[in-house]
Order: structure tokens, then sequence, then C-alpha cells
């Protein structure tokens, strides 16, 4: 193993008709459903804000999932836990998408060759 843990990424807009405040304390109590389930090391949830006004920002909402290895992830995204957050994710109008991230490359100023 090469030290990096692939990440489940979860991306989700705020529902219009739901405040940020009850919108984040509903993730919250959603995600520690997730915490501990095989397969999931750790999980993050941000709130996504504009970097300026020059940057179009599509998402409100960014859920990270930690998992050791890629089928880990897989593991972990076909849970039921993790399969009903999703689905209410999209019934509430949250317009959710994921993604697998499981080769990170660090980029360096100096390129080798």
């Amino acid at each position: 193993m090469n030290g990096r843990m692939t990440r489940l990424v979860l991306l989700a807009q705020s529902p219009p008709y739901i405040d940020g405040g009850q919108t984040e304390a509903w993730l919250r109590r959603e995600l520690r459903g997730l915490v501990g389930k095989p397969g999931v090391e750790r999980v993050w949830l941000s709130r996504l804000e504009s970097v300026s006004i020059d940057f179009a920002r599509s998402w409100d909402w960014l859920i990270e999932m930690e998992c050791a290895a890629a089928e880990d992830a897989v593991r972990a995204s076909s849970n039921s836990a993790f399969r009903d957050l999703f689905g209410d994710l999209r019934l509430i109008g949250m317009r959710p998408t994921l993604a697998l991230a499981n080769r990170p490359v660090e980029l360096d100023e100096n390129p080798p060759g």
C-alpha cells in the first residue's frame, strides 16, 4: 500500500426551502450513521463557499468518506445507510453527485525529465 487513501466524494446543493443551519444539522446526524461502517475510515462534511464573484459555485456541500482502498469505497457506497442518505438527498432536491478519487497525483514545480 502506498499510504494514500481512497476518497468517496459526494457533492450536493442546498435545497432552497431549508435553512443552511438546519441542512447542516441534518447532514451531521445522517453522516454519523456512516462513521465506522465497513470500509469507512473517516467522514468529513464541508459547507462550500464561493471564492469570488468571478468563479461560480455549483455545489453547496462536500461530503468526503475516506476509505483504505477503492474496494472499500465501493463497499461503503453500497451500504444501506449510504444508499438511504443518497436517496434522501435526491428526494429533497439536493441533486447529489458521487465520485471516487482513488489515484491522486501530486504535482510539483519541476517535473522530472
